[in-house]
């Protein structure tokens, strides 16, 4: 499906935004300012491909339903959709990152793939993974709504928690503005490196993958 086409659109969807804030750790994190730092950043670095056309959900500090996050992906026929994010934990105790993919085939091992080298990025970084997840409601669908509302419309989503920015281990990877900048960017070789348009080495990556 990801190796096939001429051109891919590829949708990044900072979380959040507006009155919903996101995950606020102390006086100089807010998780919707600070994920349109990484948006930026990732589509900086994917912009260096020609056969990608990047878009993103949102460019201001606004609010919109995960529906119309993913509505607006239909509209453009999106191939992939990433939702960016930070984490937190109620006892501030949580450490580490993670991707949460869809239940449903095939949009599965779409995701899982992408997951796979995603973490590997934030691996490379330091960070401990969580791994690469799933979880269902009661109706037995994906339980997050820009991952249902995605795969309700055909288009293969992720939730990318690049780490938990309230615990330790973690805070050093939140520390300035580069920090966020790198997220960005390691997200950006991940997707480069899962469509199969990465310039650089690519001995590394399993056969699996392709």
């Amino acid at each position: 499906l990801f190796h096939e086409k001429d051109k891919y659109v590829i949708v990044i969807d900072p979380g959040h935004g507006g009155e919903n804030l996101g995950t606020v750790a102390n006086e100089n994190f807010e998780e919707k300012e600070i994920l349109m730092i990484t948006a930026n950043a990732l589509v900086e670095e994917l912009s260096k491909y020609e056969n990608l056309e990047i878009h993103l959900t949102r460019e201001e500090d606004v609010d919109i339903s995960l529906r119309d996050r993913a509505a607006f992906a239909k509209e453009l026929n999106a191939d992939f959709l990433f939702s960016l994010h930070y984490n937190a934990s109620e006892n501030h105790t949580m450490f580490g990152t993670e991707v949460w993919i869809p239940l449903r085939s095939p949009y599965h091992s779409y995701c899982y793939k992408f997951a796979y080298l995603q973490q590997l990025e934030m691996q490379e970084l330091g960070l401990f993974s969580r791994g690469i997840k799933t979880r269902k409601n009661d109706d037995n669908m994906d339980y997050y709504g820009i991952i249902r509302e995605c795969v309700a419309r055909k288009i293969p989503a992720v939730i990318i928690e690049h780490c938990y920015v309230d615990e330790e281990r973690d805070e050093d990877y939140v520390d300035d503005i580069e920090d966020y900048k790198e997220f960005g960017r390691r997200d950006a070789i991940a997707i480069a490196k899962f469509l199969g348009v990465y310039e650089e080495d690519t001995e590394n990556i399993p056969e699996f993958l392709y």
